[in-house]
Parts: C-alpha cells; structure tokens; sequence
C-alpha cells in the first residue's frame, strides 16, 4: 500500500477534483466503503479521517461506465435521444 495514496480532505478533494462536503456526504452516506475509500486515523470515530485517492479515482471510473453504459442507452430509448 502506498502511504501517498492516503491524503487528508482538502489534499484528497484537490486531487480527486470535488469538494470536501461532497467528500463527506459520500462518506456519511455510505456511498463510500470505510477502509477502502477512508479511514480514521486512529482507527476510532473521534479521530480525522484519511481519503484514499486511488481508491475513490477507481470509484469515478466505476460509477461513470455504469453511467454510460446502462443509464445514457435508456435515457436515449425513452426519450427518443439520438445516442453516439
């Protein structure tokens, strides 16, 4: 594990291009999988929490092929949407 991949909210959001409250709401809504996404410090709630970078690119990759590959084909066949 590369310890450069662990960064804190503001690094993390910077690299990763979202900001720390979306960040947060994907962290509070259990979007985002604790241990392979973030982590406390301590390993206890009270403690700051670290975003892993490379795990969350992997999670925009994911979300934006099934984006792309089951919702835009629907969207385009209900709504008559010529696809490319």
């Amino acid at each position: 594990m590369n310890h450069l991949e662990w960064q804190g909210v503001a690094k993390a959001s910077e690299l990763i291009g979202v900001s720390q409250s979306l960040l947060w709401e994907l962290k509070n809504s259990n979007e985002f999988v604790a241990g392979e996404h973030w982590l406390y410090i301590t390993g206890k709630p009270k403690s700051n929490v670290l975003w892993n970078v490379k795990a969350i690119r992997q999670w925009q990759i994911d979300k934006t092929l099934f984006f792309f590959y089951f919702f835009f084909p629907l969207f385009c066949f209900f709504f008559k949407f010529t696809c490319v």
